[in-house]
C-alpha cells in the first residue's frame, strides 16, 4: 500500500494577500478522480460505481465550490503549517515569510543518509519500511532536498 499523499491544503501569497488553496498530484487513475458512467447524471455514486477515469478530483472540486474554510468545518483544532517570518514597520507594518531550510528537510537528508544501511542486513524489514514511510510524508508535504 502506497504512503504517499496527494492531497494538500496549501496557504499562499497572492496579489498581497494570503489565500488558501486544496491541491491533488493524483494519477489520472486515482480513486479521486473516478466517476461513474453517468455520472452527469446523477447527484452521488460509490466508490465501486466509479470506474471511468481521468476526471478532476472531486475533492478539488467540492472545496472550490464550498471554499477551504467550510471544508473544514468539523476538524480537529490543529496548526498545519508555522511559517517564520520578518516584521518591519514603514510607514504601516509589513510581513514577510522568511525561506529557511526548514527541519524537515534535515530530517529528510538524514532519512536519505540512512538509505544505504537500509541495503544490508543492518536494518529490519520494519524499519526499512518506517524510513521509506518517513521519506514519503516529508515529499508529499513537499520538503524537497
Amino acid at each position: 500500500m502506497s504512503t504517499e499523499n496527494y492531497h494538500h491544503v496549501e496557504l499562499q501569497i497572492a496579489g498581497g494577500e494570503l489565500v488558501t488553496g486544496f491541491t491533488c498530484s493524483a494519477p489520472v487513475d486515482a480513486s479521486c478522480r473516478r466517476r461513474p458512467k453517468d455520472h452527469d447524471q446523477r447527484e452521488s455514486w460509490s466508490t465501486e460505481e466509479a470506474t471511468e477515469t481521468g476526471f478532476r478530483c472531486w475533492a478539488v472540486e467540492w472545496v472550490e465550490a464550498v471554499g477551504t474554510a467550510d471544508a473544514v468545518i468539523g476538524s480537529a483544532d490543529a496548526v498545519l503549517a508555522s511559517v517564520p517570518v520578518e516584521i518591519h514597520f514603514e510607514e504601516g507594518v509589513g510581513i514577510d515569510p522568511v525561506q529557511t531550510e526548514s527541519s524537515d528537510s534535515r530530517v529528510l537528508a538524514a532519512l536519505n543518509a540512512m538509505m544505504p544501511y537500509a541495503k544490508s542486513d543492518t536494518l529490519d524489514d520494519y524499519e526499512i519500511e518506517t524510513i521509506e514511510r518517513m521519506r514519503a510524508a516529508l515529499r508529499a508535504a513537499g520538503v524537497v532536498l
